[in-house]
């Protein structure tokens, strides 16, 4: 063997990681080596023997969580980002990780991945999950009951939060205890959770010094009313991506204004875009101190509709309020049924404001004014219907009384063909837009035409209309083949991301039939609203458009 080549073989098995398997089942009599016939009584005790690379498995139940009385302290050997060491149920059964006197799990070392796991701590004092240390991974998990934080993710870079369920934590008190809370790191990301009915905030990036953060495609509420506070709280931080998340049912408090969305004064460089807020007494508020303005803001596509005036303050029901900060950008928002003030100009104002493309219906009066705005201020083809108060310098408003949105009540705010809006944006952003120019609004007019009148037949292939529709909590898809062929059928947001493909594979000529239960690809329920179906075949694609009314 020629020596450059076993030079290479040795240095490959010297850094080779050498994963295995190994097992917790906490029913055995007596603990054995953690193999899948012999395994280890306790998790705790399995910790101290796992490696990069290594996966813990832990046996549940098939019916109900099978119960671990157990804190885990990972402080142990620590995994990559490359090879974690990975902790979760056994295949498709059910485990449920109890303790109240301390944390739930405290990740001390990092590369460590937890999955399918429910974390109870059963009203315990601390935070039920602490993170001090990067790379680590939450996902699939159900992180409940507590009178602290969620999760508290002190520091570390390059966490991931996904796909978990996080609930039920409350002092009791007129203190908080929030979903998540991340005090310092770079680099961490929250997406795809459900996080509801807690005393805090849903999501709160506390005073420290967290840096680069995405939070984004999340399902933030509470049924709570004014006994929580907001969906997502950014107090001192640079870098938020704020993208496509669902907020809603947000009310006044002694302790919270009953906002979605509150940026605070010494926050910068946010982008928020692609978000739906509605259902709360307040949908944005940004800033708060003209010394420590909040600096270089987008605030793009966003769908904030239905706030509540409760009839006890004069705030209530608000759009969005500017109170201290500087270079901000608003460009194609939608803002509709909105009671209160839209814009809510606070004595300390805005520096350098850009306004265009934004479309706003049925809105109240605005307080404040645009003479609290400064330096350079550019408000412009914005779309006023039913408004009770616009701008009065801009050059080119577009006003009416409808824009025609495809279905309102059902929260599809799309443009229906011959809306006022389409095409009624500013000039200055090209032409790169059906119609050559930028709709007005949070959702271009194209995604219509592709919807609202779509071919359902292609010479004996044809796709039937869904029903029921609306619906609630299942439609039927039916569509016929004219012989056997590969077919791919897919759910997508109104946005065009993926929900769930309910067909891939072939299927035999005829009519058939598919249930779509309103759940996406993880089984999660998804929000109220309209949803795209389309089916590819050989023969073509056909596409149709259904309403979800939960």
């Amino acid at each position: 063997m020629p020596a450059v080549v076993y030079t290479v073989l040795i240095f490959l098995l010297s850094t080779a990681v050498w994963a295995t398997n190994f097992y917790v089942d906490n029913t055995v009599s007596t603990s054995g080596d953690g193999s899948f016939s012999n395994p280890w009584k306790t998790i705790n005790e399995a910790l101290p023997h796992l490696a990069p690379g290594d996966t813990l498995f832990i046996r549940g139940g098939s019916i109900t969580p099978q119960v671990y009385n157990e804190n885990l302290i990972l402080n142990g050997a620590a995994g990559t980002r490359e090879n974690p060491i990975v902790i979760r149920a056994y295949g498709s059964e059910s485990v449920e990780i109890q303790y109240k006197n301390s944390y739930v799990v405290k990740f001390s070392s990092g590369g460590y991945v937890l999955e399918h796991l429910i974390l109870n701590h059963l009203g315990g004092e601390s935070d039920a999950i602490k993170i001090k240390s990067s790379y680590n991974v939450l996902r699939n998990c159900v992180i409940k009951n507590g009178k602290r934080d969620g999760i508290d993710l002190g520091s570390g870079d390059n966490n991931l939060v996904e796909h978990c369920k996080i609930y039920g934590f409350d002092t009791g008190t007129t203190a908080d205890a929030h979903g998540i809370v991340l005090d310092e790191g770079t680099g961490n990301t929250f997406q795809y959770n459900e996080i509801f009915d807690n005393g805090g905030d849903c999501i709160q990036i506390y005073t420290g010094t967290a840096r680069w953060t995405v939070i984004a495609y999340n399902q933030l509420y509470t049924t709570l009313g004014g006994e929580s506070e907001n969906a997502v709280d950014i107090k001192s931080t640079v870098g938020v991506k704020l993208i496509g998340n669902e907020m809603f049912g947000f009310r006044r408090s002694a302790g919270s204004q009953g906002n979605a969305v509150v940026i605070h004064h010494d926050a910068d460089s946010i982008i928020m875009r692609d978000n739906r807020i509605y259902d709360s007494n307040g949908g944005i508020r940004i800033g708060g101190n003209a010394d420590y303005q909040p600096d270089y803001l987008i605030i793009e596509r966003n769908i904030v509709y239905n706030l509540i005036d409760e009839g006890q303050y004069s705030t209530d029901g608000y759009g969005i309020q500017f109170d201290g900060l500087s270079n901000v950008q608003m460009y194609n928002n939608t803002f509709v049924n909105i009671p209160g003030p839209l814009f809510w100009i606070d004595s300390d104002g805005a520096e350098n404001v850009d306004i265009r493309n934004n479309l706003f219906s049925n809105t109240g009066r605005i307080k404040g004014g645009e003479s609290l705005f400064r330096g350079t201020v550019v408000i412009d083809y914005n779309g006023w219907f039913s408004a009770d108060e616009r701008f009065d310098s801009e050059p080119h408003p577009i006003i009416g009384t409808d824009p025609m949105f495809v279905n309102p009540d059902a929260g599809d705010f799309r443009l229906a063909p011959g809306s006022p809006a389409i095409d009624a944006g500013d000039p200055a952003f090209g032409t790169d837009y059906p119609g050559g120019r930028i709709d007005l609004g949070a959702i271009e007019s194209d995604a219509v035409t592709a919807i609202e009148a779509p071919k359902q037949v292609i010479g004996d292939f044809q796709l039937l209309p869904n029903y029921p529709n609306p619906f609630n909590p299942a439609t039927h898809i039916p569509f016929v083949l004219p012989q056997r062929a590969p077919v791919q059928l897919s759910i997508y947001d109104i946005h065009g991301r993926l929900v769930q493909t309910l067909v891939q594979g072939t299927l035999e000529a005829g009519k058939h039939q598919v249930v779509w239960n309103a759940r996406n690809s993880n089984g999660k329920p998804v929000p109220s609203g309209v949803y795209i179906y389309q089916i590819r075949t050989p023969f073509g694609s056909l596409t149709g458009q259904m309403i979800l009314m939960r």
